[in-house]
């Protein structure tokens, strides 16, 4: 019995080299760190706020985020000339789901998301549709739907392949419909319209 404690304190003798060595150098780790990288990080932190300081004095401007931003009228008007009848929005998508027909493509059940802009100077239309085809189908069906219909823009476009050698795509559109602010066919409620 009386080796027991002396057996214990030599094992922890031996061990402690080991456990003082790593704490050392943890310790010196973090004293390094300390020194060279915060006070670093804390200068490009001081220097960027000092360039964004300087920024806003040069610009004169200081943070407008709820004003409306200026619009140029002749841009302005070639935009209203380009929205589509809110009304008319049913044979639209009778002609997005026609070209796909006609490409061959295969459309599964897709989102749609009608809102109408704060301004309530035009309203939108998103659709979202998966798709699968070949890839020249799929970029014909894109073009063909921007050619079709003016006021339509391709705002996303991904692709999926199973295999390497697979003829078939999964693709994801989203295209969005540009839209006078009124008139909008029944059953679809635009949202961010003030009630």
């Amino acid at each position: 019995m009386s080796r027991r404690p002396w057996l214990a304190a030599w094992l922890w003798l031996r061990a402690a080299p080991v456990v003082s060595l790593s704490g050392l150098l943890l310790m010196a780790t973090g004293i390094g760190l300390a020194t060279v990288v915060v006070p670093r990080e804390a200068q490009q932190l001081r220097e960027l706020k000092a360039q964004g300081a300087r920024l806003a004095a040069t610009s004169g401007t200081t943070a407008r985020s709820h004003e409306e931003p200026t619009r140029d009228p002749q841009k302005w008007q070639r935009f209203q000339a380009h929205l589509g009848d809110a009304a008319a929005l049913p044979a639209q998508l009778d002609v997005i789901y026609g070209i796909a027909a006609r490409r061959g493509l295969q459309l599964s059940t897709g989102q749609y998301k009608a809102s109408l802009d704060p301004s309530h100077a035009y309203s939108s239309y998103e659709i979202r549709l998966p798709i699968d085809g070949s890839y020249p189908a799929l970029r014909g069906f894109c073009e063909d739907v921007l050619l079709a219909l003016p006021n339509a823009t391709l705002d996303s476009l991904s692709f999926k392949r199973d295999a390497a050698g697979s003829p078939t795509l999964q693709a994801s559109t989203q295209f969005t419909l540009y839209l006078t602010p009124r008139n909008w066919p029944t059953g679809v409620r635009a949202t961010g319209a003030q009630q």
